[in-house]
């Protein structure tokens, strides 16, 4: 629901406001009922609401000043001065300069009403469109990371790095290492793509949330979905790992959260850590071949590279 905060210091208005229309059956929920400026600042600091109806003639703090800092706090704020008929040019001057609507009082339910759904159908294509912006933003940077585990050439790859940082992708450390991870048998789980899609949501905010807690040890953490169902792992860290197998534990924890909260297991494949970036791809290969030792291991395992290497080695 949208956050409604009303701030108004005549007691009257304040009923009236509250309860003329009925706000949940709109949408919405009133987070805050306040008489003068400083407890409605308060207020906006600790609820965030979504819309302000503001008494723009309050004892302290006056209407154009609190709309000023709201909107400091945040910018995307809508704010309804709500005015006495002495105070229109007053009201109207401040929706020029960027309040977004007023009421004159007296008001009717439809003049409110009109108002705040007005305000929402704003609120929700604004949401609209930065969801769509992530979306594209997420698309983009996907893309950008698949072709890179795929093979970037030497001769490409400086303008690789300037495609990196128009999508803010910042890589700082010298070091790289390419995880995959894969839902083990996913082909006899009863699923549609909107399942898959999810769970592989699911496992990569995981990831996320476990790998950003080793921030001391690793620069940066990208998480994507790779092909075939997979969700890849590139950590970005600045100091030299004696072995691969150190961060070995903290994808066992992946998996054990996947199985605790998902209800289902994966397979990861680490595998090793590369100096230059056009080697990302051999990383990135090497995490696949260890992987496949999943189908003599058993699903529901944290598999290094250099630790089925070593193996093949002895052989």
């Amino acid at each position: 629901m949208l956050k409604v905060l009303i701030a108004d210091d005549e007691p009257h208005f304040r009923i009236y406001m509250e309860h003329v229309l009925d706000w949940k059956g709109l949408g919405f929920e009133i987070c805050g009922i306040c008489k003068n400026g400083e407890e409605a600042l308060q207020r906006v600091k600790d609820t965030a609401p979504d819309i302000v109806l503001l008494d723009i003639n309050m004892p302290g703090m006056n209407g154009i000043t609190l709309a000023e800092q709201c909107k400091q706090i945040n910018p995307d704020l809508y704010i309804v001065f709500v005015t006495g008929y002495s105070e229109f040019e007053y009201a109207r001057k401040a929706v020029q300069i960027g309040v977004d609507e007023y009421l004159l009082k007296p008001f009717s339910r439809e003049e409110l009403t009109n108002i705040v759904y007005k305000l929402k159908l704003k609120i929700w294509k604004r949401n609209e469109r930065k969801l769509r912006q992530r979306e594209e933003l997420k698309i983009v940077r996907e893309e950008l990371l698949r072709r890179w585990v795929g093979g970037i050439s030497q001769q490409k790859i400086e303008e690789f790095k300037r495609s990196l940082g128009r999508n803010d992708i910042r890589l700082p450390g010298r070091f790289y290492l390419v995880s995959v991870l894969e839902i083990d048998d996913i082909s006899g789980m009863w699923k549609n793509q909107e399942d898959v899609d999810l769970w592989k949501f699911g496992i990569g905010n995981i990831a996320q949330e476990v790998l950003g807690e080793i921030t001391q040890a690793v620069d940066t953490h990208l998480i994507f979905n790779g092909m075939e169902d997979r969700v890849i792992s590139i950590l970005n860290y600045d100091h030299k790992l004696e072995r691969t197998t150190d961060m070995k534990k903290y994808y066992e924890q992946v998996s054990s959260l996947i199985s605790q909260h998902l209800g289902f297991t994966i397979s990861i494949g680490i595998g090793n850590p590369v100096t230059d970036m056009t080697e990302v791809s051999k990383s990135y290969r090497k995490a696949l071949a260890a992987l496949e030792e999943k189908f003599l291991l058993g699903g529901s395992h944290v598999i290094c590279y250099e630790e089925v290497d070593t193996v093949d080695s002895e052989a």
